[in-house]
């Protein structure tokens, strides 16, 4: 084949190409079209779903706010990270004399206390219509706080506790507490009417290995704790009952 032949092939090759090129050249534009603006459509999603995965609302800046006060930056997280984490909180909230340790758990209890303290005693609520088992609620507390009434009862609702923990209306003296069981007294107290004497025991996960459960023994616990050395154990009492009422029909 000579070079001139061959020259004429090509040119026929690139004729047929070109032609059929020319063809599906609207179907290749559409084409090319669609996939930018698929490129497009996509890179704006993925830089929304990035900013919608940042949480702005007051609720996320003030836990992100408490999460960075407590950190203690100056100390290396690398020698001593507990510091590092918490070092500015335990500084700022030193334990209260009343109670024998002091976290953040009990700093929020104290909050979620205050907060149903204030629905309770809520008169209007403009237009809401209110559960019923918040109505239940609010009259049970404000029942713990009919102090005429409780004095009516006088002490008998503490006699009827006294009898289901197996203890008298009068404490013993050594002649009459020779045949004592404690024991019982402190298991019955528990069972009955949820008081921890002399001793606490519960259930808990293994600090060491959450798949196994341990029993834990503790102190005792006062029937309002720390609260009666602020002189609002009858406060902190209606405060339980109506939640659990708050809770019941839930």
């Amino acid at each position: 084949m000579t070079v001139l032949g061959t020259m004429q092939t090509l040119l026929c090759d690139w004729n047929t190409v070109r032609e059929r090129f020319k063809k599906h050249y609207p179907v290749i534009c559409s084409f090319l079209i669609l996939l930018i603006i698929l490129c497009v459509t996509l890179g704006l999603l993925c830089g929304k779903d990035g900013a919608d995965s940042v949480c702005l609302s007051k609720e996320c800046v003030d836990t992100a706010s408490r999460i960075i006060n407590a950190m203690d930056r100056s100390a290396n997280p690398c020698e001593d990270f507990y510091q590092y984490s918490c070092g500015n909180w335990i500084l700022e909230h030193p334990i209260p004399k009343q109670l024998s340790r002091y976290d953040r758990n009990v700093d929020l209890t104290e909050k979620v206390f205050k907060e149903l303290r204030k629905i309770l005693e809520e008169e209007k609520w403009d237009g809401i219509q209110i559960p019923e088992s918040v109505k239940k609620a609010k009259v049970l507390y404000q029942a713990c706080l009919d102090t005429d009434a409780l004095d009516k009862i006088g002490l008998s609702p503490i006699y009827k506790a006294l009898k289901l923990a197996g203890l008298p209306k009068i404490p013993p003296d050594n002649q009459t507490t020779v045949n004592f069981d404690w024991m019982r007294t402190i298991v019955e107290a528990k069972r009955k009417i949820g008081l921890n004497l002399l001793v606490n025991t519960f259930i808990s996960e293994d600090f060491r290995n959450s798949s196994v459960n341990k029993i834990t023994v503790s102190k005792g616990k006062c029937f309002c704790g720390r609260v009666l050395q602020r002189n609002s154990c009858k406060l902190i009492f209606c405060l339980n009952f109506s939640i659990i009422c708050l809770m019941k029909d839930f």
